[in-house]
């Protein structure tokens, strides 16, 4: 398994526990304080892992056409 196939997998598992976090939260009665701070908290976790999914991937791709650019020359 490559280096970004376990970033992948890694984050596809954060992601199952982020979804679960927000099914449980709304399944929960709306009165609860803590429903409404879980569902914002594993949004922002989600939108985080994304961001850093991208960035990650963008690295990557950097190098490899870091690394293309210096076998040409």
């Amino acid at each position: 398994m490559t280096d970004i196939e376990a970033r992948l997998d890694s984050i596809e598992t954060l992601l199952k526990h982020l979804i679960d976090i927000n099914e449980s939260s709304r399944k929960a009665s709306p009165d609860e304080p803590y429903v409404l701070f879980s569902w914002v908290a594993a949004s922002l976790a989600l939108v985080l892992v994304f961001i850093y999914a991208f960035v990650t991937l963008l690295r990557k791709l950097e190098d490899k056409n870091a690394v293309q650019l210096s076998d040409k020359q």
